[in-house]
C-alpha cells in the first residue's frame, strides 16, 4: 500500500502535472481511452485490445536505426520510459502476462519469492511458478531478482533473519542457475532502515520499493541510499485503495506513465525520472493485487502505441559522482 508520502506525491504530483497537460494530449488521452474502452465510461470495450497486431498476433519490429544510445543520459528529452516490474512470483505472470509480454516484445524484471517456488506451491498469497517457469523467464532475456525467501517484513528481524532472507534467496537463486543483481522489499519494509540497506548492498546492486509513482534520478525524496531505494509504483496497491474498476485504471495507468513528461523535457536534454511499474499476479480471479488479463494488455498495448521504451531493473544504472540514476551505457532509447 501507498504510504502518506506516496499518496502526497501522488495527488500533488502527478494528478496536477496531468491537469496541466496542454489540449493536445488531452485529446490525445481522450483517443486512446475511447479505443480501449469506448464512450460510455465502463471496461466493456476492453475485449478490442486482444485482437492481433496487424493480423499476426505479434507487433512489427521498430527499425533499430531509429533509436539512440543513451551513454551518458543527454539528449532524452521527450522519450518516454517505462520500467515493468513483477513481484512474488505468481502463476499468473507467467501463464498470462509473458504471452502479452512476448506479443509486443517487452522485458521486465520478475522478483520470486524463492522458498514460494519449489513445485509452484500454493501459499497465503496464491499459486506460485515453478522452476521450470521461472528459468524458461530467464533464458527468455527477462531479469530475474530477488523477493527474500520468505515475503518477511525486513524492518521486523533480526540481523540474523535479515541475512537469511536477504542473502539466501540469493544464493537461492544462484543454485539454479540465474545470477541475480537487484532486490524488492516485500511490503516496502526496510527500505529507509540503513542496517537493512547494508545488509541488502551486501548481496545485490540494487533494490526497489513500492512507495510513489515515479522515480526522480536526482534521487529526491529517497532514503538512506538512492540505488538501494528506488521508488516503483504499486499499480495493485493503487487500485486497491482508490476501488478503481478497469476502465478507470486504465486511466490511472496513463496518468502516471505519462507524468515523466514534465521532468524529461527539459532544456539540458538529462532523463529526470522514470516510472518504475510493479504488478503482482495477471488473472481474472478478481481478488486484490490482481490485474485483469484484459487490462494488462490494454496497458501494454498503450505501451506500444505510443512509443515508450520498456526496460528491467537492470537497465538502471547509479553515478557515484553525481548521485544520480541512469540508463546504463548503450541502452537504445525509442523515438
Amino acid at each position: 500500500m501507498l504510504d502518506k508520502e506516496g499518496e502526497a506525491f501522488a495527488s500533488s504530483e502527478v494528478r496536477s502535472n496531468t491537469e496541466r497537460h496542454n489540449t493536445e494530449v488531452r485529446q490525445h488521452y481522450e483517443r486512446q481511452h475511447e479505443q480501449f474502452f469506448g464512450s460510455g465510461g465502463d471496461d466493456q470495450g476492453i475485449d478490442m485490445v486482444q485482437e492481433p497486431i496487424d493480423g499476426g498476433g505479434v507487433p512489427p519490429q521498430r527499425s533499430p536505426t531509429q533509436p539512440f544510445i543513451t551513454d551518458t543520459n543527454e539528449n532524452t528529452m521527450n522519450k518516454k520510459i517505462v520500467i515493468l516490474t513483477f513481484d512474488d512470483g505468481k502463476k499468473g505472470q507467467y501463464t498470462n502476462g509473458k504471452p502479452i509480454l512476448d506479443k509486443y516484445g517487452f522485458k521486465a524484471t520478475f522478483n520470486p519469492v524463492c522458498g514460494n517456488v519449489e513445485e509452484g506451491i500454493q501459499s497465503d498469497r496464491g499459486t506460485h511458478m515453478n522452476w521450470e517457469e521461472i528459468i524458461s523467464l530467464h533464458q527468455a532475456g527477462h531479469e530475474i531478482g530477488s523477493h527474500t525467501m520468505n515475503h518477511e517484513d525486513l524492518s521486523k528481524l533480526s540481523e540474523q533473519a535479515l541475512e537469511f532472507e536477504v542473502g539466501q534467496s540469493r544464493q537461492c537463486l544462484l543454485d539454479h542457475g540465474i545470477d541475480v543483481a537487484s532486490f524488492s522489499y516485500p511490503f516496502n519494509g526496510g527500505d529507509d532502515n540503513e542496517t537493512v540497506i547494508n545488509i541488502v548492498a551486501k548481496y545485490y546492486d540494487r533494490a526497489r520499493t513500492a512507495t510513489g509513482p515515479l522515480m526522480h534520478t536526482n534521487c529526491d525524496g529517497v532514503g538512506v541510499d538512492c540505488k538501494y531505494s528506488i521508488m516503483g509504483w504499486s499499480h495493485d496497491a493503487d487500485r486497491k485503495d482508490n476501488f478503481y474498476d478497469d476502465s478507470e485504471m486504465f486511466a490511472r495507468f496513463i496518468e502516471v506513465v505519462n507524468s515523466q513528461t514534465k521532468f524529461n523535457n527539459n532544456n539540458d536534454g538529462k532523463l529526470g525520472a522514470i516510472p518504475v511499474i510493479v504488478y503482482h499476479d495477471i488473472d481474472d480471479i478478481k481478488e486484490d493485487y490482481t490485474t485483469s488479463v484484459d487490462l494488462f494488455d490494454a496497458e501494454m498495448k498503450y505501451l506500444y502505441d505510443n512509443n515508450f521504451t520498456v526496460l528491467t531493473l537492470a537497465d538502471l544504472g547509479y553515478d557515484e559522482s553525481t548521485n544520480y540514476l541512469k540508463i546504463n551505457d548503450n541502452i537504445l532509447v525509442g523515438n
